[in-house]
């Protein structure tokens, strides 16, 4: 079985069903959004991590308030996010980047190919 990385935005409606095709085929498939570990095993769990969960109402505006998303950072949830897809990422020999999609799935396709990890690129 192969585990399988997908990078992808919140926002892009294509992640879930191809979470479910590739799961479909009998990969192990990485999931940002599910609770738990992000696998499928339905373990326990804070789940997906959402910078509005450290940044309250005014996180999107932090490109004018750099020193408001540095503190964000260090919010133990921020960490806890970051680790939680970084393992799943190290762990994963696949990773797929499904468009469209922004700055953090392009990093950790980018990452993924610097470790020589397979890479592919859906564009629906």
């Amino acid at each position: 079985m192969v585990k399988i990385y997908v990078a992808s935005s919140w926002r892009n409606e294509f992640q879930n069903d191809v979470v479910k095709a590739l799961r479909k085929d009998g990969h192990e498939v990485y999931d940002f959004r599910e609770d738990g570990d992000g696998w499928g095993r339905g373990d326990h769990g804070p789940g997906g991590f959402g910078w509005h969960e450290v940044g309250g109402p005014n996180w999107k505006n932090w490109v004018n308030d750099i020193p408001s998303y540095l503190t964000a950072l260090e919010h133990p949830r921020a960490e806890e996010g970051f680790r939680r897809d970084m393992d799943a990422l190290e762990q994963s020999d696949i990773c797929v980047m499904v468009h469209p999609c922004g700055v953090s799935a392009a990093m950790e396709t980018g990452w993924a190919c610097g470790a020589k990890k397979d890479v592919y690129v859906y564009v629906p």
